[in-house]
């Protein structure tokens, strides 16, 4: 409990402890109640004519020197209004001190944003670059591309997990695009880099669309592969390193206007890409059907009713209207054998 009302508290000091959230109010709170409590015998502490007149001495020169008092004011012991003035110095270099800490904490977290399922994001990033998040997608990069200590990094750096196609500017500094198996390192390009953790082979595939870039293995940069023309494409697998890949950037780019492409790719995983680019769920059981592998093309804008259709045309199953999406399943044979 503070053992001083507001009202006995310099207005100034009200007004800076009410700008804080409680829990720092009541800090202050604290720490004034100590310096109020403390002894008004301050004798041990040098008065600002004493400090000023040790540091001259140390200092072989005139210009330390603090100008003296007027003779007519004679030495006398510090009054309430000194002390009020010291006690108010001290909580605001207090006050001070938290609001750095705060500030330095807040700068050392990194920005994260995140592209819910059904959702698709264009992200500013603080070099004038800008990238597209896919739906169930999420980048995080240092505040203003600085260091922890607030200079200039040496890279500009973007963690990705999930889809996103980058347009990077051009600068000196390299500009990378690090997911949990690749790391991309380009100067000035665009790009679509695909990281889905989910998937039952995990993989980044990075596809270019213009410019040059490089892609390695993360703890592998010496192996590498350079992507220097459009379309060229190269994959990263856990284990097995970096390999160069056919791609197609109309295909990897799609997602950005609606569209829907896989590519010789398994049912379960086409499923799970409508999941969560339309944010719906599809029950799917059967392990042969899961297992198939299969190619889906929509360039212009999809539905997850029309994907769904080719999909149980070319494999032979029927889906149905869920209370949270679709079921998928193998119609039952009812046949009679005569």
């Amino acid at each position: 409990m503070s053992q001083h009302s507001d009202s006995t508290r310099p207005t100034d000091l009200q007004d800076t402890l009410g700008a804080f959230e409680p829990a720092r109010q009541a800090q202050l709170e604290h720490l004034l109640d100590a310096l109020d409590a403390a002894p008004d015998d301050l004798a041990a502490v040098p008065s600002d004519d004493d400090a000023w007149a040790d540091l001259a001495a140390r200092l072989d020169g005139p210009s330390a020197r603090r100008p003296p008092a007027p003779a007519s004011q004679p030495d006398r012991a510090p009054q309430p209004q000194a002390r009020t003035r010291r006690r108010l110095a001290w909580a605001s270099s207090a006050v001070l001190a938290l609001l750095l800490a705060v500030g330095l904490g807040w700068w050392q977290q990194p920005v994260e944003v995140y592209a819910p399922a059904g959702e698709r994001l264009l992200v500013d990033l603080p070099d004038g670059s800008v990238l597209h998040l896919n739906s169930d997608s999420r980048i995080a990069y240092q505040r203003g591309f600085r260091s922890l200590l607030g200079g200039p990094a040496d890279l500009r750096q973007v963690t990705l997990t999930g889809e996103a196609f980058f347009e990077v500017q051009p600068g000196t500094r390299p500009f990378v695009v690090d997911t949990e198996h690749a790391r991309v390192t380009v100067l000035g390009t665009q790009f679509n880099v695909r990281a889905r953790a989910d998937a039952a082979s995990p993989e980044t595939r990075v596809t270019l669309t213009e410019g040059r870039v490089r892609v390695t293995a993360q703890g592998a940069e010496a192996d590498a592969v350079v992507l220097a023309a459009p379309n060229d494409a190269a994959v990263v697998r856990p284990a097995m390193g970096v390999t160069a890949a056919a791609g197609e950037a109309a295909h990897a780019q799609a997602w950005r206007t609606g569209g829907f492409v896989h590519v010789d790719t398994p049912v379960s995983a086409i499923l799970a890409d409508i999941e969560r680019s339309f944010d719906l769920t599809i029950q799917a059981d059967d392990p042969a059907l899961l297992a198939s592998v299969m190619s889906v093309l929509y360039l212009g804008e999809a539905d997850a009713a029309s994907i769904l259709h080719d999909v149980c045309l070319a494999q032979g199953c029927q889906y149905r209207p869920s209370n949270r999406g679709f079921t998928v399943f193998m119609p039952t044979d009812t046949t009679q054998t005569p």
